[in-house]
């Protein structure tokens, strides 16, 4: 009895800290979702807020990000397909650009276009896609703030906590149990793509003041809007992105495991992959722990995990963040960590390194007596296997409460109305 005493005691500063950090997110899920709301509005703010905040219980109290991120992520995409065409549908009657409305910069600025739009924006003072600067939420400044404040926190760990068009891509990608296609030998070739991609439609949207990738490669315009096929040019283009969509969202996800599209073709991942080192947080591998059985490789997603950067202790720049391979590694050897932050070295072992990800019941550096205790619960808070996944979910909830707490709110009014629609485009 005395020794099971003693292993709750050592247990109970990380077990602290994790409640504490849930119950502060919930008030936070609540404040951006439900506050100062009523009627259906009210409802679905409520219901995002509380999924929201039972993801992040999991995550605190369970020690690893996957599978409660996927379920997240994929959640908060499948919510913001019907709420932003239902908004098309309201305003336009339809979810085909018309000249017109091109003209007027009337369509909603995509993070993605970032890419094409930020020389001309910084050198030219000009804006290559025709959305507002200012006024809406999505508007160029806007998305612009959003992106500048991802790079000092979570870095390309956008591309698996916050963005609504990678979250469908990880989603389906998460369906098979076993990949049918191993592509994992092309991963430098593949890795190498998508920069590619990314200099060629930024030094085409400097050259021709046209948004290259948005007009010609997105993939995602099946799902958000897309041009009217008034002309050859147009009808081409739709041919195109609903192929591509087919080919890298839906298909190889599901023969090979990977997020074919968001490791190849899109070049928003691959600006966040050179940019990366500004953010505070990576993940980090023990290679003393590490007995390079290669599970990690196999669940890697993003074809960041391979022999070589297991020697090297991190995975390529690739990496999303997803912390999909820590549940994989049977040693409890990657987890995340600061990148100011000094490694410890191994104590037992197959010990993780210094700020890898662990359970709460992990024992904390503690001894008897509350100091002790106070310091051992604020190293947990301040721990990046604590703080990263704060405050990875806390950008995706944000970012997400405007369209996803909709499509739950519009879900109570079709209950309550039957109509899913509001407004003129009913």
């Amino acid at each position: 009895m005395r020794a099971d005493i003693a292993a709750i005691s050592k247990r109970s500063p990380a077990l602290a800290a994790a409640i504490a950090a849930a119950a502060v997110f919930a008030y936070e899920a609540w404040f951006f979702n439900a506050a100062g709301k009523s009627g259906t509005a009210l409802a679905g703010g409520l219901v995002w807020a509380g999924f929201c905040a039972a993801i992040f219980a999991i995550v605190a109290l369970g020690g690893k990000p996957d599978p409660a991120r996927r379920v997240f992520f994929f959640t908060a995409a499948l919510a913001f397909v019907p709420s932003f065409i239902a908004h098309l549908i309201e305003t336009r009657g339809r979810m085909v650009l018309t000249a017109a409305e091109i003209a007027a910069s009337q369509v909603p600025f995509c993070h993605i276009a970032i890419t094409t739009s930020l020389v001309p924006a910084a050198l030219l003072h000009t804006l290559d896609f025709p959305a507002q600067l200012s006024g809406i939420r999505a508007a160029f400044y806007p998305m612009l703030g959003y992106w500048l404040l991802s790079l000092v926190t979570i870095g390309r760990g956008w591309c698996s906590w916050v963005c609504f068009y990678g979250g469908l891509e990880d989603g389906i990608s998460g369906i098979p149990r076993r990949a049918r296609m191993d592509i994992g030998a092309s991963g430098p070739t593949l890795r190498r793509v998508n920069k590619a991609i990314l200099g060629f439609v930024a030094l085409a949207g400097m050259a021709t003041l046209v948004p290259v990738y948005c007009d010609w490669l997105c993939p995602f315009k099946l799902v958000t809007e897309y041009y009217e096929p008034s002309s050859i040019r147009t009808f081409i283009a739709m041919i195109a992105f609903i192929g591509i969509f087919l080919a890298l969202v839906v298909v190889l996800p599901l023969l090979t495991k990977k997020r074919t599209q968001c490791s190849i073709l899109c070049p928003f991942g691959a600006m966040q992959s050179l940019l990366d080192r500004i953010s505070p947080f990576r993940v980090a591998i023990d290679t003393k722990a590490c007995v390079s059985c290669g599970a990690c490789d196999r669940a890697c997603p993003m074809l960041a995990m391979n022999p070589a950067t297991r020697a090297k202790g991190r995975p390529e720049s690739s990496c999303v963040k997803c912390g999909t391979c820590f549940g994989a590694c049977r040693k409890g050897a990657i987890g995340y960590e600061l990148r100011l932050g000094k490694r410890a070295a191994p104590a037992k072992g197959n010990a993780p390194a210094k700020g890898a990800l662990t359970t709460v019941g992990t024992p904390a550096r503690v001894g008897e007596g509350p100091a002790r205790w106070g310091r051992a619960f604020m190293e947990a808070i301040l721990s990046p296997s604590l703080l990263f996944p704060f405050t990875a979910l806390s950008f995706g909830m944000i970012i997400s409460s405007g369209f996803s707490a909709e499509t739950m709110a519009r879900i109570a009014r079709l209950v309550a109305t039957g109509s899913f629609l509001i407004g003129a485009g009913r």
